[in-house]
């Protein structure tokens, strides 16, 4: 059998902007990158940021947390460049600096990560780490609409081994070398005649109980004539998690316009905004603990020898009187994140020939 290797060249001769130019990407392959809407548009996830793992060689992303609202992934770009400062690489939407993850990920035209300093050169010592540039969409001529919506279900790829009651009271035994569980107490765990006092309490399984839900619904509209176009859209996300009364949704709207003003002057205004609110449970009676990361940690190291709800409908106090995630579940006492973002920049172009173009860019963003 004989295996040959073809090159493939097709891209190579596209070109790239570079700091204050433009060079063939021929030139420039390794130190930039770019995607475009096709590749992350049906990707399903809430946050831009976790859309490009595995979409750009050099780039890494870390997601910390699969909590609803707060589940955005940490871009490294070439690993970690600097360690008493953040290595953050630097955001900027549509040339301003910004976030990405409360961007609809269908009002994305381009991202591009420039991951050198020959490339990143213009955005001086903020650039250190990198920069990535996201561009929106644009309008485009005629009247094109675009809906895209999916649902999503999400469930525990595995659960830890846990002890049982009775296995736990053995090992325990064992532990502190004397018998501090009789064989009738265990027989009791085990036989589960008396589970008020002598339980077997699956804490982590009644935390993760439910499946988590995503379901999106994006709607776009682009038009316009030659010297005016415009892109509008809107967006809405809802997350549930896999702990009850843990939910987050995010309302999404972008208006983007490019107005000719003349031949040679050209004004481009880009207004966005999200809605967010994040809800998840608390803890109560107990300061060591406080938030939801704290009651999936108590459900999986608390042992099942432990009350988590009696017969009569009364809580168990737990190894530390201070509740359990039965109790804490239970309680109507959430916390509530809502977060209100909104920008708006503008860019007026003027081309006194064709040779030359100077651009002024401004922009403004805020949050509640």
């Amino acid at each position: 059998i004989d295996v040959e290797l073809l090159p493939e060249v097709l891209g190579l001769e596209e070109v790239v902007v570079v700091g204050y130019g433009t060079q063939k990407k021929v030139n420039v392959i390794g130190s930039v990158s770019q995607i475009t809407n096709e590749t992350i548009e049906n990707r399903a996830v809430s946050s831009l940021s976790n859309a490009l793992t595995g979409q750009m060689t050099g780039v890494t992303v870390i997601q910390r947390s699969g909590k609803p609202g707060f589940d955005a992934g940490e871009i490294r770009i070439r690993g970690v460049g600097s360690f008493g400062a953040t290595p953050s690489a630097l955001i900027l939407v549509d040339g301003v600096p910004g976030s990405m993850n409360e961007i609809n990920i269908n009002d994305i035209e381009s991202i591009s990560v420039l991951k050198d300093a020959s490339s990143a050169a213009i955005y001086g010592a903020r650039a250190a780490n990198g920069v990535i540039l996201v561009t929106t969409k644009k309008g485009t001529e005629g009247i094109s609409v675009s809906y895209n919506g999916y649902y999503g279900i999400s469930t525990p790829t595995e659960y830890p081994d846990l002890a049982e009651s009775w296995e736990y009271a053995q090992e325990y035994n064992v532990a502190i070398g004397y018998e501090a569980y009789s064989a009738e107490d265990i027989a009791k765990y085990k036989s589960q005649s008396d589970p008020d006092n002598y339980p077997n309490t699956d804490f982590l399984g009644h935390t993760l109980s439910r499946n988590g839900i995503q379901t999106g619904h994006d709607l776009s509209i682009t038009g316009g004539r030659n010297a005016n176009r415009y892109f509008l859209s809107a967006g809405y996300l809802n997350e549930k998690g896999l702990v009850i009364n843990n939910d987050y949704q995010r309302y999404n709207f972008r208006l983007n316009l490019e107005n000719e003003l003349s031949k040679s002057l050209t004004l481009t205004t880009r207004i966005s905004g999200s809605v967010e609110e994040a809800n998840e449970p608390t803890t109560t009676a107990n300061k060591s603990y406080e938030g939801l990361e704290d009651i999936i940690q108590v459900a999986v190291r608390f042992p099942s020898i432990y009350l988590g709800q009696a017969s009569n409908g009364d809580f168990g106090e737990g190894p530390e009187s201070g509740g359990t995630p039965y109790s804490w579940l239970a309680s109507k006492g959430y916390v509530k994140t809502p977060v209100t973002k909104a920008g708006i920049n503008s860019r007026l172009d003027w081309k006194p020939f064709n040779s030359l173009m100077l651009s002024a860019i401004g922009g403004y963003n805020f949050t509640l």
